[in-house]
């Protein structure tokens, strides 16, 4: 068994660096990772990973897709609330454990330690002695760089777009803007500030999304279904060949009324006269 160690004090609080730790992302943009999990935990009102989690973790996009076989398994091991958490990744012949432990540093900053520990489970053992070294150094270089990607993890979980803000009053109504990475917890956080129907949502904007889970669009699909019993159409609007892609792998093409450019939009005054 092999352990590295280290400590980096970050300028975020610690519930900031623990939504970070415990987001259940579909795709990390940092690590360049996809992640699919079993289940999940309430806390404060969000979504998050918790004790007994499990998941399987995939480099790169998965866009939807199961994860290939053999794909690297892991497990939420261990837990305490805001403070500690640890998971255990299972691989051909060798078991990782991470750990993450948080300390207050005044009011806006944080020390974060990680511990990363390597244990093999078969191979050679005079393989092992003569590789020790090699390995050694790569867990300080993987300590130093979970340490190094922290602050990008927190920014880009804390700085979520998809904020109810994001709904912004338009010429003929309330507009839903989606922008960056739409994760299904994304489209539950803006539901749960209320439904997008009783808000009068009369369109939803995918000019700017450059990611969207498949099973985010059930939240969409929802409010369609909603607006199209008030005998409304379920408009989505801004160029993004991407998102239209996505619309049909998912066979959702005849749900929304798509409206690409500026002349699509209905005249302020209706129907030219």
């Amino acid at each position: 068994m092999t352990t590295a160690s280290g400590t980096r004090r970050i300028p975020f609080p610690r519930q900031e660096v623990w939504r970070a730790l415990t987001a259940p992302l579909a795709y990390c943009p940092v690590c360049d990772v996809s992640y699919v999990f079993s289940e999940t935990v309430e806390e404060d009102g969000a979504e998050r990973i918790g004790r007994g989690t499990r998941f399987v973790c995939v480099g790169g996009r998965l866009e939807g897709a199961p994860p290939p076989p053999g794909a690297v398994r892991g497990q939420v091991v261990d837990y305490q609330a805001r403070r500690r958490i640890g998971t255990r990744l299972e691989r051909p012949h060798e078991t990782w454990h991470t750990v993450f432990e948080l300390t207050d540093s005044g009011r806006d900053a944080t020390d974060v330690a990680v511990t990363v520990t390597h244990e093999p489970t078969g191979g050679s053992r005079l393989v092992r002695a003569l590789l020790r070294r090699s390995l050694e150094k790569m867990l300080w270089r993987t300590v130093d760089a979970e340490l190094a990607k922290l602050p990008d993890h927190v920014r880009q979980v804390n700085e979520d777009p998809l904020l109810p803000s994001a709904i912004d009053d338009g010429p003929d109504g309330p507009v839903l803007h989606l922008r960056g990475e739409v994760t299904t917890e994304v489209v539950r956080r803006i539901e749960r500030a209320g439904d997008l129907a009783e808000l009068g949502v009369v369109a939803v904007d995918v000019a700017q999304v450059t990611f969207i889970e498949a099973t985010a669009f059930r939240g969409l699909l929802r409010w369609a279904r909603a607006v199209s019993r008030d005998d409304r159409p379920a408009v989505v609007r801004g160029e993004n060949p991407y998102f239209d892609e996505m619309l049909g792998v998912v066979g959702l093409r005849d749900a929304f009324h798509r409206e690409r450019h500026a002349d699509d939009l209905p005249s302020p005054g209706g129907a030219a006269s």
